[in-house]
């Protein structure tokens, strides 16, 4: 699946394919398995026991796992999601250097919902979006906020 989101003003592709992980792993040595699977492992369970209804405890459980994933590897997968669309994409830095702001949570929610799709079934996709066009997340206080109370 190929996916379109403007980054500073640049119209950027994203594919979606598998084989986006072959790319991964030859540039950064890894399996994006490893970063992704816990996320997807987590949410897909809720869909099956909750009858494709997320509450809000649900929703910070995937946010959570998400949360979990650092910088560098968000950065990686949205690298190798860019060069399987643009097969002479610049390394890395060299690419990531040509962007004035990048919005990494746009971006990945951007795309993640094209990452699940490519890894699961289609009708645990389905059932995984229904329950979230369905669920109302809970107000979120960041991080900082909620270490000082």
């Amino acid at each position: 699946m190929i996916k379109n989101i403007e980054i500073a003003g640049k119209d950027v592709k994203f594919d979606t394919s598998l084989s986006w992980m072959f790319l991964y792993k030859t540039q950064f040595g890894s399996d994006p398995i490893d970063i992704i699977m816990p996320a997807i492992k987590a949410a897909v369970p809720l869909f099956e026991n909750a009858g494709n209804t997320l509450t809000a405890a649900d929703i910070d459980m995937i946010t959570d796992v998400l949360s979990e994933m650092n910088v560098t590897e968000g950065l990686q997968l949205i690298w190798a999601l860019a060069a399987n669309a643009e097969k002479d994409i610049d390394e890395p830095t060299a690419w990531y250097h040509g962007f004035d702001t990048f919005p990494l949570d746009e971006i990945l929610a951007g795309i993640v919902p094209a990452i699940v799709e490519s890894c699961l079934s289609t009708k645990k996709f389905q059932a995984l979006s229904q329950a979230a066009k369905k669920a109302v997340p809970k107000k979120r206080t960041s991080r900082a906020s909620s270490r000082q109370a």
